[in-house]
């Protein structure tokens, strides 16, 4: 027999530069830490703090579980929300000339615009550099691909050996292992409605379908006939 399965919920572990790591919803921050955000409802605020320490080289690291997702305000003042099984590694301030960020799982992107500041996400062996944009990133290590699909702006996306322009509408994926790089028009909110609390499948396999919905309900789902 099967239980209820519960939906995901709003959280998040946040691992400091030093190792230690807490829970959001416990709120708990551990002694000695920079107290450089705010933890609220939705997540976690490095924008608002006015007396934050500006110590660029610190980098903190948010990660969701399975069933769980998070939105992050940078202190740039751009929003991340994470899907579930994501990790984000970004640092407490960004430096004067660039901003970067580590992602691995799954996230979108509001990026705060700043001519004079790129912002750059990293993610497998790829990257994808910005003025101020909207978008979404799929970079699971296990499916051996990544797909970025952007909503509005523009980003260029780069991989080992070649670079791409994407306009809205337009999505990249590579293959992580050979690091070809397609692009192909999609239907955004098929890429992106995640965020806003439904899922959207078009023509995808079943198997694929499953997979995101694990991540999203901490189940696990085992097919006895192919």
């Amino acid at each position: 027999t099967i239980s209820d399965i519960t939906p995901g919920t709003l959280g998040g572990e946040l691992i400091l530069s030093d190792g230690k790591s807490f829970n959001l919803s416990d709120n708990n921050l551990p002694e000695n830490a920079v107290r450089a955000f705010v933890i609220d409802s939705k997540g976690i605020n490095y924008q608002i703090p006015a007396n934050k320490p500006q110590v660029k080289e610190i980098q903190n690291t948010l990660r969701t579980l399975q069933g769980m997702e998070c939105l992050i305000t940078l202190s740039d003042g751009t929003r991340v929300h994470l899907n579930a099984e994501t990790r984000l590694t970004y640092p407490v301030c960004f430096s004067s000339k660039e901003r970067i960020v580590q992602i691995e799982g799954e996230a979108y992107f509001e990026v705060a615009k700043d001519a004079k500041k790129p912002f750059t996400v990293q993610f497998m062996s790829s990257s994808v550099t910005v003025l101020g944009t909207s978008f979404n990133i799929r970079a699971y290590p296990e499916e051996k691909r990544s797909q970025t699909t952007l909503a509005e702006g523009s980003v260029r996306i780069y991989s080992p050996g070649s670079s791409m322009l994407l306009k809205p509408g337009e999505q990249a994926e590579v293959n992580a292992l050979s690091g070809e790089m397609v692009k192909r028009e999609v239907e955004v909110k098929s890429f992106t409605s995640w965020k806003d609390g439904r899922f959207v499948f078009e023509q995808q396999p079943l198997e694929d379908i499953m997979r995101t919905l694990e991540r999203w309900y901490d189940i696990r789902v085992i097919f006895k006939d192919e």
